[in-house]
């Protein structure tokens, strides 16, 4: 009897706690979802931001970057392309401002479903890095 007693005491403490947590965590929860989701407040601390601009982005028209003639190259693979092509991507990627242009570049040309050339894409994470986010020290 002494055995049940206890394991009854041990499986309340569990379930409060349990609750507890649980209703930590909802508070958490509806904080998040009552934060205005724009985009333009987004930085680049959060992922979860990050993804929410991006699902955004799928369900709105995409943005161009006076980049209409890239169009053709939806759906291609990015080590497909020739040294002319990646000049074309590179040309439109030099004339964007570092950070969050390029940023949303990267996104339209995802959602229009053009893959960067492969050769692009390390100054593509380079120019998205805004120096201004990184805490010093």
């Amino acid at each position: 009897m002494t055995i049940l007693f206890l394991a009854l005491a041990v499986l309340a403490i569990v379930a409060a706690t349990i609750g507890y947590l649980g209703k930590d965590n909802t508070v958490n929860r509806r904080a998040a979802e009552d934060h205005d989701a724009n985009c333009s407040s987004c930085t680049s601390s959060g992922d979860k931001c990050e993804q929410e601009c991006l699902l955004e982005t799928f369900v709105s028209k995409p943005e161009y970057f006076d980049d209409e003639e890239l169009d053709r190259y939806a759906n291609r693979p990015s080590d497909s392309y020739n040294e002319d092509e990646v000049d074309e991507f590179s040309e439109i990627l030099y004339t964007l401002s570092p950070g969050e242009e390029v940023k949303a570049w990267s996104r339209s040309l995802t959602v229009r479903g053009i893959n960067l050339p492969d050769e692009l894409k390390d100054e593509l994470i380079m120019l998205s890095d805004n120096p201004y986010d990184r805490s010093m020290g």
